[in-house]
């Protein structure tokens, strides 16, 4: 992820070979990567930058990711990131549910939807309740617990596409030329994974205060 997709490619082949070796230098490849990814979910998810530390994070995301590499044996890069996207979301994911699940955070989950360009791949917007920012649609700090979840029931296309932008930060047209398809096809599937979302979580949040 840092040093040439072939590079890559070869420790993913060299892994699926049996070289056991080959994890710790996946992990190595990886680490600065995952490291900036960490900073600024922590960064976006600002409550949490106050009770967890980068390193951290992202010690127990790579612990957990090597320890799933000796099961599991990507195919390649796409299949790597996927995994290693769905790790970062168990993590950031557990934490939630550890520090303000049950404790009464006065936070907000923000579905943006308003962007000048509704087609736009865009982040979904963590904000303190008390600073209104971009968007309209709210969901109570409560269902913040749930989005791993609410990721995990998208349609498989929807899902691979919101993992990779929202969990890896990738760019639009980097994320089409993973996946081999065009940039539109992106940008629509973030804005039905984006609106699957708000479905899932909302449908949540009327099931919860029942």
């Amino acid at each position: 992820m840092e040093a040439s997709t072939g590079t890559l490619e070869i420790l993913l082949g060299q892994l699926r070979e049996g070289d056991d070796s080959a994890r710790d230098a996946i992990i190595n490849h990886s680490c600065e990567r995952l490291r900036t990814l960490v900073r600024q979910h922590l960064r976006r998810e600002s409550d949490l930058k106050y009770v967890e530390q980068t390193d951290d994070v992202l010690n127990r995301s790579m612990l957990h990711l090597h320890k799933a590499l000796s099961e599991i044996k990507p195919e390649n890069k796409r299949a790597f990131i996927g995994l290693a996207s769905l790790y970062v979301q168990r993590e950031l994911t557990d934490l939630f549910r550890k520090h303000f699940v049950g404790h009464g955070v006065g936070r907000h989950q923000k579905l943006d939807s308003q962007s000048a360009d509704e087609d736009a791949v865009g982040p979904i917007h963590m904000a303190s309740a008390n600073g209104p920012g971009p968007g309209t649609q709210l969901v109570q700090a409560e269902l913040i617990k749930n989005l791993g979840d609410a990721v995990d029931a998208l349609p498989e296309d929807e899902r691979e596409v919101f993992r990779l932008y929202y969990y890896q930060d990738l760019p639009q047209q980097e994320i089409a030329d993973l996946l081999q398809v065009d940039v539109r096809t992106v940008k629509r599937r973030w804005r039905r994974a984006r609106e699957g979302l708000q479905g899932l979580l909302g449908d949540y949040g009327q099931e919860s205060s029942e």
